[in-house]
């Protein structure tokens, strides 16, 4: 028999579109057959998601107050800075 025949793959074709035709009945059929032995169980909402807050602790600062203590040390510097050059020249013109 030639297999590339006409009439013989013609043939092959309905043996194939066969098998796939009872293949495709059988997982139809396990399908149904799980489907049918899960308990029917209630469909629940899901939970509206919470809103993530996060936790302070007692040591965390506010982010403006750091960079305000920044600007009140340069500024101490600076008038340390004024007072020693005031006395400087102070005593250096009498």
């Amino acid at each position: 028999m030639d297999e590339d025949n006409q009439v013989n793959q013609g043939s092959l074709d309905k043996q194939k579109l066969e098998q796939l035709e009872n293949e495709l009945g059988n997982i139809e059929n396990k399908a149904t057959q799980e489907i049918q032995s899960q308990p029917n169980q209630p469909v629940q909402q899901p939970n509206a998601p919470q809103p993530i807050t996060p936790a302070l602790s007692a040591d965390t600062k506010p982010q403006g107050l750091g960079k305000s203590k920044g600007i009140l040390w340069i500024g101490i510097a600076l008038l340390m800075l004024a007072i020693v050059g005031i006395g400087a020249y102070y005593l250096g013109s009498h």
